[in-house]
Protein backbone atom coordinates (compact mmCIF):
# COMPACT_ATOMS: atom_id res chain seq x y z
CA UNK A 1 0.00 0.00 0.00
CA UNK A 2 1.48 3.61 -1.33
CA UNK A 3 1.33 7.09 -0.21
CA UNK A 4 -1.94 8.41 0.27
CA UNK A 5 -2.84 10.74 -3.00
CA UNK A 6 -5.25 13.90 -2.93
CA UNK A 7 -6.60 16.11 -5.51
CA UNK A 8 -6.02 19.15 -4.90
CA UNK A 9 -6.65 21.57 -7.91
CA UNK A 10 -8.08 21.02 -11.51
CA UNK A 11 -8.66 23.54 -14.51
CA UNK A 12 -10.22 23.18 -18.18
CA UNK A 13 -10.64 25.02 -21.27
CA UNK A 14 -13.87 25.66 -23.36
CA UNK A 15 -13.59 22.38 -25.79
CA UNK A 16 -14.73 24.07 -29.40
CA UNK A 17 -14.85 22.90 -32.77
CA UNK A 18 -11.44 21.99 -34.10
CA UNK A 19 -9.82 24.93 -36.17
CA UNK A 20 -13.12 27.09 -34.49
CA UNK A 21 -11.32 29.78 -32.69
CA UNK A 22 -8.31 31.21 -34.79
CA UNK A 23 -4.82 31.14 -33.50
CA UNK A 24 -6.02 28.98 -30.43
CA UNK A 25 -3.15 26.64 -30.71
CA UNK A 26 -2.36 23.26 -28.17
CA UNK A 27 0.26 25.29 -25.99
CA UNK A 28 -2.51 28.39 -25.59
CA UNK A 29 -4.72 25.59 -24.42
CA UNK A 30 -2.14 23.89 -22.00
CA UNK A 31 -1.65 27.16 -20.24
CA UNK A 32 -5.24 28.07 -19.89
CA UNK A 33 -6.37 24.54 -18.38
CA UNK A 34 -2.61 23.84 -16.33
CA UNK A 35 -3.21 28.34 -15.02
CA UNK A 36 -6.73 27.53 -13.85
CA UNK A 37 -5.66 23.92 -12.29
CA UNK A 38 -2.63 25.88 -10.47
CA UNK A 39 -5.05 28.98 -9.27
CA UNK A 40 -7.42 26.26 -7.90
CA UNK A 41 -5.12 24.49 -6.07
CA UNK A 42 -3.57 28.26 -5.09
CA UNK A 43 0.20 27.20 -5.67
CA UNK A 44 2.74 28.08 -7.89
CA UNK A 45 4.25 26.01 -10.70
CA UNK A 46 7.94 25.97 -9.20
CA UNK A 47 5.97 23.41 -6.96
CA UNK A 48 5.02 20.81 -9.36
CA UNK A 49 8.02 18.18 -9.30
CA UNK A 50 6.69 15.80 -12.46
CA UNK A 51 4.11 16.44 -14.88
CA UNK A 52 2.43 13.60 -17.28
CA UNK A 53 0.85 14.83 -20.24
CA UNK A 54 -1.57 13.20 -22.68
CA UNK A 55 -2.73 13.56 -26.31
CA UNK A 56 -3.42 12.31 -29.40
CA UNK A 57 -2.53 14.27 -32.06
CA UNK A 58 0.84 15.62 -31.61
CA UNK A 59 4.75 15.33 -32.49
CA UNK A 60 6.66 13.48 -29.48
CA UNK A 61 7.38 16.14 -26.75
CA UNK A 62 4.63 18.42 -27.84
CA UNK A 63 4.00 17.76 -23.51
CA UNK A 64 7.04 19.70 -22.89
CA UNK A 65 6.07 22.18 -25.26
CA UNK A 66 2.86 22.90 -23.08
CA UNK A 67 3.78 22.53 -19.85
CA UNK A 68 6.91 25.08 -21.07
CA UNK A 69 3.73 27.94 -21.11
CA UNK A 70 3.61 27.42 -17.67
CA UNK A 71 6.91 27.24 -16.75
CA UNK A 72 10.79 26.35 -17.32
CA UNK A 73 11.97 24.66 -14.12
CA UNK A 74 13.73 21.30 -15.35
CA UNK A 75 11.22 18.90 -14.04
CA UNK A 76 10.82 15.57 -15.62
CA UNK A 77 8.13 15.33 -18.08
CA UNK A 78 6.69 12.59 -19.61
CA UNK A 79 4.44 12.26 -23.06
CA UNK A 80 1.45 10.15 -22.80
CA UNK A 81 -0.10 8.80 -25.85
CA UNK A 82 -3.03 5.92 -25.28
CA UNK A 83 -6.06 6.71 -27.56
CA UNK A 84 -9.08 6.82 -25.36
CA UNK A 85 -7.11 5.99 -22.42
CA UNK A 86 -5.07 8.89 -23.31
CA UNK A 87 -6.17 10.93 -20.02
CA UNK A 88 -7.25 8.13 -17.75
CA UNK A 89 -3.43 7.13 -18.57
CA UNK A 90 -1.61 9.90 -17.51
CA UNK A 91 -4.03 10.92 -14.82
CA UNK A 92 -2.92 7.52 -13.66
CA UNK A 93 0.88 7.61 -13.96
CA UNK A 94 1.17 11.01 -11.63
CA UNK A 95 -0.93 9.40 -8.76
CA UNK A 96 1.92 6.40 -8.97
CA UNK A 97 4.30 9.00 -8.32
CA UNK A 98 2.86 10.37 -5.24
CA UNK A 99 1.87 7.22 -4.54
CA UNK A 100 5.40 5.53 -4.64
CA UNK A 101 7.40 8.19 -3.40
CA UNK A 102 8.72 9.71 -6.40
CA UNK A 103 6.89 13.37 -5.84
CA UNK A 104 4.91 14.74 -3.22
CA UNK A 105 3.37 17.26 -5.89
CA UNK A 106 2.51 16.08 -9.68
CA UNK A 107 0.61 17.85 -13.09
CA UNK A 108 -1.48 15.44 -15.41
CA UNK A 109 -2.54 17.56 -18.11
CA UNK A 110 -4.24 16.64 -21.20
CA UNK A 111 -5.27 18.51 -24.39
CA UNK A 112 -5.97 17.74 -28.36
CA UNK A 113 -6.20 20.06 -31.45
CA UNK A 114 -7.69 18.11 -33.93
CA UNK A 115 -8.31 17.85 -37.28
CA UNK A 116 -12.22 18.25 -38.75
CA UNK A 117 -13.87 15.21 -39.91
CA UNK A 118 -13.41 11.68 -38.71
CA UNK A 119 -10.94 10.19 -37.38
CA UNK A 120 -8.02 8.56 -39.68
CA UNK A 121 -4.93 6.72 -40.33
CA UNK A 122 -1.89 9.53 -40.73
CA UNK A 123 0.84 6.97 -40.93
CA UNK A 124 0.70 4.78 -44.00
CA UNK A 125 3.68 3.38 -44.27
CA UNK A 126 4.61 1.17 -41.26
CA UNK A 127 2.11 -1.61 -39.19
CA UNK A 128 -1.05 0.24 -37.86
CA UNK A 129 -1.57 -0.39 -34.42
CA UNK A 130 -4.76 -1.61 -34.64
CA UNK A 131 -3.99 -3.94 -37.38
CA UNK A 132 -5.29 -7.00 -35.22
CA UNK A 133 -8.71 -5.30 -33.78
CA UNK A 134 -9.66 -4.55 -37.72
CA UNK A 135 -8.84 -7.98 -39.12
CA UNK A 136 -10.71 -9.51 -35.90
CA UNK A 137 -13.88 -7.32 -37.12
CA UNK A 138 -13.75 -7.25 -40.45
CA UNK A 139 -13.54 -11.15 -40.36
CA UNK A 140 -16.73 -11.40 -38.12
CA UNK A 141 -18.71 -8.37 -39.09
CA UNK A 142 -17.23 -7.05 -42.37
CA UNK A 143 -16.33 -3.44 -43.25
CA UNK A 144 -18.78 -0.86 -44.18
CA UNK A 145 -18.40 2.56 -45.97
CA UNK A 146 -18.77 4.09 -42.51
CA UNK A 147 -16.05 5.62 -39.87
CA UNK A 148 -13.99 2.92 -38.94
CA UNK A 149 -13.86 4.42 -34.88
CA UNK A 150 -17.60 4.09 -35.63
CA UNK A 151 -17.62 1.07 -36.52
CA UNK A 152 -15.11 -0.01 -33.76
CA UNK A 153 -17.46 0.69 -30.85
CA UNK A 154 -20.64 -0.14 -33.06
CA UNK A 155 -19.70 -3.43 -33.54
CA UNK A 156 -18.74 -3.95 -29.74
CA UNK A 157 -22.47 -2.50 -29.34
CA UNK A 158 -23.84 -4.91 -31.51
CA UNK A 159 -21.64 -7.89 -30.03
CA UNK A 160 -23.17 -6.75 -25.99
CA UNK A 161 -26.51 -6.56 -27.62
CA UNK A 162 -26.12 -10.27 -28.53
CA UNK A 163 -24.26 -11.69 -25.25
CA UNK A 164 -26.37 -9.46 -22.91
CA UNK A 165 -30.05 -8.05 -24.64
CA UNK A 166 -29.11 -4.66 -24.53
CA UNK A 167 -31.86 -2.83 -26.78
CA UNK A 168 -30.78 0.13 -29.00
CA UNK A 169 -32.91 1.89 -26.59
CA UNK A 170 -30.59 1.10 -23.88
CA UNK A 171 -27.71 3.12 -26.00
CA UNK A 172 -29.71 6.03 -26.87
CA UNK A 173 -30.62 6.56 -23.34
CA UNK A 174 -26.79 7.04 -22.92
CA UNK A 175 -26.42 9.32 -25.62
CA UNK A 176 -29.89 11.32 -24.01
CA UNK A 177 -28.50 11.39 -20.72
CA UNK A 178 -24.83 13.10 -21.45
CA UNK A 179 -26.43 15.57 -23.96
CA UNK A 180 -28.75 16.69 -20.96
CA UNK A 181 -25.63 16.98 -18.68
CA UNK A 182 -24.15 19.16 -21.76
CA UNK A 183 -26.53 21.78 -20.91
CA UNK A 184 -25.66 22.70 -17.36
CA UNK A 185 -21.60 22.38 -18.41
CA UNK A 186 -20.21 25.39 -19.47
CA UNK A 187 -17.29 24.23 -21.07
CA UNK A 188 -18.78 21.85 -23.19
CA UNK A 189 -18.78 21.89 -26.72
CA UNK A 190 -22.36 20.88 -27.64
CA UNK A 191 -25.28 22.13 -25.06
CA UNK A 192 -28.14 21.54 -27.10
CA UNK A 193 -30.75 19.45 -25.24
CA UNK A 194 -32.66 16.81 -27.42
CA UNK A 195 -35.11 14.41 -26.31
CA UNK A 196 -34.65 10.39 -26.81
CA UNK A 197 -36.29 10.29 -29.78
CA UNK A 198 -34.32 13.03 -31.49
CA UNK A 199 -31.26 10.59 -30.16
CA UNK A 200 -32.47 7.76 -31.85
CA UNK A 201 -33.95 9.00 -35.00
CA UNK A 202 -30.69 11.08 -35.70
CA UNK A 203 -29.08 10.10 -38.91
CA UNK A 204 -27.83 6.30 -38.49
CA UNK A 205 -23.15 6.82 -38.40
CA UNK A 206 -23.52 2.56 -38.12
CA UNK A 207 -25.82 0.63 -36.36
CA UNK A 208 -26.62 0.80 -33.36
CA UNK A 209 -25.12 4.15 -33.44
CA UNK A 210 -26.49 7.59 -34.86
CA UNK A 211 -24.73 10.97 -35.36
CA UNK A 212 -25.89 12.14 -31.47
CA UNK A 213 -24.48 9.27 -29.93
CA UNK A 214 -20.72 9.69 -31.57
CA UNK A 215 -18.21 12.01 -29.76
CA UNK A 216 -17.74 14.98 -32.04
CA UNK A 217 -13.78 16.05 -32.44
CA UNK A 218 -12.72 18.80 -30.25
CA UNK A 219 -10.11 20.99 -29.47
CA UNK A 220 -9.25 21.97 -25.64
CA UNK A 221 -7.50 21.02 -22.21
CA UNK A 222 -7.99 19.55 -19.20
CA UNK A 223 -5.91 19.59 -16.29
CA UNK A 224 -5.30 18.39 -12.25
CA UNK A 225 -2.50 18.75 -9.52
CA UNK A 226 -2.05 16.44 -7.25
CA UNK A 227 -0.33 15.77 -3.71
CA UNK A 228 0.64 14.12 -1.09
CA UNK A 229 -0.73 14.55 2.46
CA UNK A 230 2.45 16.05 3.51
CA UNK A 231 2.42 18.56 0.88
CA UNK A 232 -1.47 18.51 1.29
CA UNK A 233 -0.70 19.18 5.51
CA UNK A 234 2.42 21.87 4.66
CA UNK A 235 0.14 24.34 2.23
CA UNK A 236 -2.82 23.81 4.07
CA UNK A 237 -4.89 22.30 1.50
CA UNK A 238 -6.90 20.17 3.78
CA UNK A 239 -10.62 21.79 2.95
CA UNK A 240 -9.92 21.90 -0.54
CA UNK A 241 -8.07 18.18 -1.03
CA UNK A 242 -9.88 15.31 -2.61
CA UNK A 243 -8.54 11.84 -1.28
CA UNK A 244 -7.83 9.61 -4.45
CA UNK A 245 -8.04 5.73 -3.63
CA UNK A 246 -7.82 2.67 -5.97
CA UNK A 247 -11.22 1.84 -4.00
CA UNK A 248 -12.67 4.93 -5.75
CA UNK A 249 -11.01 4.46 -9.02
CA UNK A 250 -12.47 0.89 -8.88
CA UNK A 251 -15.77 2.11 -7.94
CA UNK A 252 -15.76 5.08 -10.79
CA UNK A 253 -14.94 2.76 -13.48
CA UNK A 254 -17.58 0.24 -12.18
CA UNK A 255 -20.30 2.97 -12.22
CA UNK A 256 -19.53 3.82 -15.99
CA UNK A 257 -19.42 -0.15 -16.94
CA UNK A 258 -22.42 -0.24 -14.82
CA UNK A 259 -24.17 2.65 -16.74
CA UNK A 260 -22.91 1.18 -20.08
CA UNK A 261 -24.23 -2.44 -19.61
CA UNK A 262 -27.33 -1.63 -17.47
CA UNK A 263 -26.95 -5.10 -15.45
CA UNK A 264 -24.00 -5.53 -13.56
CA UNK A 265 -21.44 -8.08 -13.42
CA UNK A 266 -18.89 -8.00 -10.49
CA UNK A 267 -17.74 -11.50 -10.40
CA UNK A 268 -14.29 -10.25 -11.29
CA UNK A 269 -14.12 -7.28 -8.65
CA UNK A 270 -11.03 -7.59 -6.27
CA UNK A 271 -12.08 -9.44 -2.94
CA UNK A 272 -9.61 -8.96 -0.22
CA UNK A 273 -10.12 -8.95 3.77
CA UNK A 274 -11.07 -5.71 5.25
CA UNK A 275 -12.52 -4.36 8.51
CA UNK A 276 -16.45 -3.11 7.33
CA UNK A 277 -16.10 -0.31 10.08
CA UNK A 278 -13.27 1.48 8.77
CA UNK A 279 -13.60 0.65 5.35
CA UNK A 280 -17.05 2.70 5.72
CA UNK A 281 -16.02 5.42 7.16
CA UNK A 282 -13.50 5.79 4.39
CA UNK A 283 -16.57 6.04 1.88
CA UNK A 284 -18.12 8.28 3.67
CA UNK A 285 -15.01 10.40 3.75
CA UNK A 286 -14.85 10.35 -0.17
CA UNK A 287 -18.49 11.57 0.26
CA UNK A 288 -18.06 14.47 2.23
CA UNK A 289 -17.76 17.20 -0.93
CA UNK A 290 -21.43 16.08 -1.57
CA UNK A 291 -22.34 15.53 1.95
CA UNK A 292 -20.85 18.74 3.52
CA UNK A 293 -22.93 21.58 0.99
CA UNK A 294 -26.23 19.47 2.73
CA UNK A 295 -27.38 20.34 6.17
CA UNK A 296 -27.74 16.28 6.49
CA UNK A 297 -26.39 14.52 9.12
CA UNK A 298 -25.02 10.32 8.64
CA UNK A 299 -24.25 8.50 11.41
CA UNK A 300 -22.44 5.41 11.56
CA UNK A 301 -23.15 1.98 13.85
CA UNK A 302 -20.98 -0.93 12.91
CA UNK A 303 -19.01 -3.06 15.35
CA UNK A 304 -15.40 -2.02 15.96
CA UNK A 305 -14.04 -5.25 14.62
CA UNK A 306 -15.80 -6.76 11.97
CA UNK A 307 -13.73 -8.16 9.64
CA UNK A 308 -15.16 -9.61 6.07
CA UNK A 309 -13.50 -11.44 2.99
CA UNK A 310 -15.95 -9.64 0.23
CA UNK A 311 -16.11 -6.95 -2.49
CA UNK A 312 -15.21 -3.75 -0.46
CA UNK A 313 -15.70 -2.10 -4.19
CA UNK A 314 -19.35 -3.10 -4.68
CA UNK A 315 -20.02 -2.67 -0.98
CA UNK A 316 -18.50 0.95 -1.34
CA UNK A 317 -20.62 1.75 -4.45
CA UNK A 318 -23.72 -0.07 -2.99
CA UNK A 319 -23.87 2.74 -0.01
CA UNK A 320 -22.55 5.80 -2.47
CA UNK A 321 -25.33 4.83 -4.54
CA UNK A 322 -28.02 4.65 -1.64
CA UNK A 323 -26.86 7.88 -0.03
CA UNK A 324 -26.95 9.54 -3.40
CA UNK A 325 -30.65 8.24 -3.99
CA UNK A 326 -31.48 9.68 -0.36
CA UNK A 327 -29.58 12.80 -0.89
CA UNK A 328 -32.04 13.40 -4.54
CA UNK A 329 -35.06 11.95 -3.27
CA UNK A 330 -35.59 11.45 0.36
CA UNK A 331 -35.50 15.53 1.22
CA UNK A 332 -36.95 18.56 0.26
CA UNK A 333 -34.85 21.73 -0.46
CA UNK A 334 -33.35 23.05 3.00
CA UNK A 335 -34.55 20.38 5.00
CA UNK A 336 -31.88 18.75 7.60
CA UNK A 337 -32.55 15.17 7.53
CA UNK A 338 -30.73 11.94 9.59
CA UNK A 339 -29.18 9.00 7.55
CA UNK A 340 -28.65 6.13 9.54
CA UNK A 341 -25.99 3.33 8.25
CA UNK A 342 -26.26 0.66 11.04
CA UNK A 343 -24.58 -3.36 10.79
CA UNK A 344 -25.30 -5.78 13.10
CA UNK A 345 -24.61 -9.80 12.38
CA UNK A 346 -26.49 -12.85 12.25
CA UNK A 347 -23.62 -16.17 12.68
CA UNK A 348 -22.11 -15.80 9.19
CA UNK A 349 -24.74 -13.29 8.03
CA UNK A 350 -23.93 -9.73 7.84
CA UNK A 351 -26.93 -7.36 8.21
CA UNK A 352 -26.33 -3.88 6.61
CA UNK A 353 -29.46 -1.19 7.11
CA UNK A 354 -29.55 2.05 5.60
CA UNK A 355 -32.58 4.61 6.56
CA UNK A 356 -33.07 7.77 5.94
CA UNK A 357 -35.96 10.28 7.68
CA UNK A 358 -37.54 11.52 4.46
CA UNK A 359 -40.60 12.05 2.98
CA UNK A 360 -40.58 8.01 1.75
CA UNK A 361 -41.97 6.38 -1.61
CA UNK A 362 -44.94 6.55 -2.93
CA UNK A 363 -46.51 2.89 -2.49
CA UNK A 364 -47.58 2.85 -6.27
CA UNK A 365 -43.48 3.65 -6.99
CA UNK A 366 -42.48 0.67 -4.28
CA UNK A 367 -42.49 -2.23 -6.90
CA UNK A 368 -40.60 -0.81 -9.76
CA UNK A 369 -37.60 0.84 -7.65
CA UNK A 370 -34.70 -1.60 -8.09
CA UNK A 371 -35.79 -1.44 -12.45
CA UNK A 372 -33.19 0.10 -14.61
CA UNK A 373 -34.40 3.70 -15.89
CA UNK A 374 -37.06 3.75 -13.20
CA UNK A 375 -36.86 7.21 -11.94
CA UNK A 376 -38.96 9.79 -10.57
CA UNK A 377 -36.34 12.54 -11.07
CA UNK A 378 -36.65 12.50 -15.00
CA UNK A 379 -35.17 15.91 -16.37
CA UNK A 380 -33.86 16.74 -12.88
CA UNK A 381 -30.63 14.55 -12.71
CA UNK A 382 -31.83 11.16 -11.85
CA UNK A 383 -30.60 8.33 -13.96
CA UNK A 384 -32.56 5.93 -12.78
CA UNK A 385 -29.65 3.27 -12.59
CA UNK A 386 -28.41 3.73 -9.06
CA UNK A 387 -31.09 1.19 -7.00
CA UNK A 388 -30.97 -1.11 -10.17
CA UNK A 389 -27.55 -1.26 -9.57
CA UNK A 390 -27.28 -1.68 -6.27
CA UNK A 391 -29.92 -4.53 -6.28
CA UNK A 392 -27.20 -6.71 -9.25
CA UNK A 393 -24.51 -5.81 -6.46
CA UNK A 394 -26.25 -7.38 -3.81
CA UNK A 395 -27.50 -10.39 -5.83
CA UNK A 396 -24.79 -11.06 -7.96
CA UNK A 397 -21.76 -9.78 -6.23
CA UNK A 398 -21.88 -10.24 -2.93
CA UNK A 399 -24.53 -13.21 -2.96
CA UNK A 400 -27.35 -11.53 -0.55
CA UNK A 401 -30.74 -9.87 -0.77
CA UNK A 402 -32.13 -6.50 0.02
CA UNK A 403 -35.40 -5.69 1.22
CA UNK A 404 -36.85 -2.25 0.98
CA UNK A 405 -39.81 -0.75 3.50
CA UNK A 406 -40.99 3.07 3.05
CA UNK A 407 -43.64 5.17 5.04
CA UNK A 408 -44.64 9.14 4.71
CA UNK A 409 -41.34 9.24 7.28
CA UNK A 410 -38.66 7.52 5.79
CA UNK A 411 -36.96 4.62 3.76
CA UNK A 412 -34.92 1.48 4.84
CA UNK A 413 -33.17 -0.69 2.81
CA UNK A 414 -32.06 -4.06 4.74
CA UNK A 415 -29.78 -5.83 2.99
CA UNK A 416 -28.16 -9.20 4.27
CA UNK A 417 -24.87 -11.01 2.95
CA UNK A 418 -22.68 -13.52 3.99
CA UNK A 419 -18.98 -12.07 5.46
CA UNK A 420 -17.96 -14.66 2.77
CA UNK A 421 -19.26 -15.32 -0.23
CA UNK A 422 -18.71 -18.00 -2.00
CA UNK A 423 -16.56 -17.99 -4.53
CA UNK A 424 -18.29 -17.78 -8.28
CA UNK A 425 -18.41 -20.88 -10.99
Amino acid sequence: MGRKVFVVGVGMTKFEKPGSREGWDYPDMAKEAGTRALEDAGIAYELIEQACVGYCYGDSTCGERAVYTLGLTGIPIYNVNNNCSTGSTALFMAKQFIEGGLADCALALGFEKMEKGSLGIKYTDRTNPMDKHAQAMIEKRGFAKAPAAAQFFGNAGREHMEKYGTTPEHFAKIGWKNHKHSVNNPYSQFQDEYSLDDIKNAPMVYEPLTKLQCCPTSDGSGAAILASEDFVRKHGLEAQAVEILMTNLSRASALVQSFKRVAVDQSSSERRRFHLRSYIQEILLSLRPKLKVTPHEVTLDCPQDLLLDSFPGAISQILTNLIVNALVHAYDPGQAGRILIGVRTHGDLVELCFEDNGKGIPAADMKHIFDPFFTTRRGEGGSGLGLHIVHNLVANTLGGTIHCESAERGTRFVIRFPRQPKEGP
